[in-house]
């Protein structure tokens, strides 16, 4: 079973390495833009100590763009939370997935991600002086014990 600082890991590593974002698996100061922040929401363990048991945890994707001129953040930022395309997170999630066999999602054995959906998008705030536009989404995880 993948544990907490693994599955984030490997969520950022998949995202950095299938749709050229900078990823972080815990919040950073000044983040160089565009970025992903992965985020623990919840977790939900199955009773039991035999194999098979899941672990399912939810995750919230804080996606970063830069907003400082004019429109271009929110060209950037719709293309991480399209369906589809070469930088949608959604399809990286999708096509990391190999039966369980090598390379395995996420790079973890017994563990399968996938994108809910998206909300909050188009907040703004600043971080190192600088605007971003966000739009956050919710990827549930699931991990069991190898069997």
């Amino acid at each position: 079973m993948a544990t907490l600082a693994a599955v984030r890991a490997g969520l950022r590593t998949t995202l950095e390495d299938r749709v050229d974002v900078n990823g972080y698996d815990t919040v950073p100061s000044s983040p160089l833009l565009p970025a992903v922040v992965v985020m623990p929401r919840s977790a939900e363990f199955e009773v039991g100590l035999g194999e098979g048991v899941d672990d399912l945890w939810l995750f919230d994707l804080v996606v970063l763009c830069s907003a400082g001129v004019g429109e271009l953040g929110q060209e950037a930022l719709d293309e991480f939370i399209t369906g589809a395309g070469p930088r949608s997170i959604r399809q990286a999630l999708h096509q990391s997935y190999r039966g369980g066999r090598p390379p395995y999602q996420i790079g973890l054995p017994n563990t399968k991600a996938r994108l809910r959906g998206w909300g909050g998008y188009g907040l703004r705030h600043p971080s190192a002086e600088i605007d971003h536009i966000s739009a956050l989404g919710l990827v549930e995880v699931r991990t069991s014990a190898e069997v």
